[in-house]
């Protein structure tokens, strides 16, 4: 739904919906595993707040679609659907890589949870909180990319192709700097990122090593 309003010129709002559930998800993860749930359930305490941050995505871009159903082409009305029938092809041809990659995405963290699964929930538990922290560098990535092509598209499209190589060359560099930031801290504060979401000694243990591994180094003696 973000990028069908990122398509249609609403790139703020599509934006908006993506941070909200993302930070709405960071903040109920600790809640949700250490407050709320008893001792033993943390890992269904992260589920719980990932679903409840997603629904609560999923809402405000219904609440998005009704609002612009009149001044929009986008719409969630049944009897639109009929119309749109004769672009199911095109729109499968255009979206097939991205849904690709989704479903990949999804798989490579199935199998990730499998294997840390035949370890204990201490390690299950350490691997989601990871994914958690990796969610602020990855959507501000993704956020970048998907953000920036209206720009290059319409400028392309227009002839003005010095604009378009500034806007390419501009959000390069932000997202480099971004992306270095965020290996100096999670390189340097690992130990602390992880005591953010908990305080048991072996998950905080994990944690650590987990995360800087996922930068590609391993630093447990």
């Amino acid at each position: 739904m973000s990028h069908l309003l990122r398509s249609d010129g609403h790139g703020k709002q599509a934006g908006f919906g993506l941070t909200m559930g993302g930070v709405l998800n960071i903040l109920l993860d600790p809640v949700f595993m250490f407050v709320i749930m008893p001792r033993g359930l943390e890992v269904t305490g992260a589920a719980l707040a990932t679903m409840l941050s997603n629904t609560a995505a999923l809402l405000y871009y219904l609440a998005v679609f009704y609002r612009l159903r009149n001044t929009s082409v986008l719409s969630i009305s049944p009897k639109r659907i009929p119309a749109g029938i004769r672009h199911t092809g095109e729109i499968i041809s255009v979206g097939f890589p991205s849904a690709l990659s989704s479903v990949l995405a999804c798989a490579s963290i199935m199998v990730c949870n499998s294997l840390t699964a035949l370890h204990g929930d201490i390690p299950v538990a350490a691997v989601g909180i990871v994914k958690k922290v990796e969610m602020l560098p990855h959507n501000v990535g993704t956020g970048l990319c998907q953000g920036v092509i209206p720009l290059i598209s319409y400028n392309y499209a227009s002839g003005n192709h010095e604009r378009m190589k500034k806007t390419i060359r501009s959000s390069r560099i932000y997202g480099l700097a971004f992306t270095a930031f965020c290996i100096l801290l999670f390189e340097v504060f690992a130990g602390a990122i992880a005591n953010l979401f908990i305080r048991e000694p072996e998950t905080v243990r994990l944690t650590t090593d987990f995360l800087r591994i996922t930068l590609g180094r391993l630093t447990q003696k």
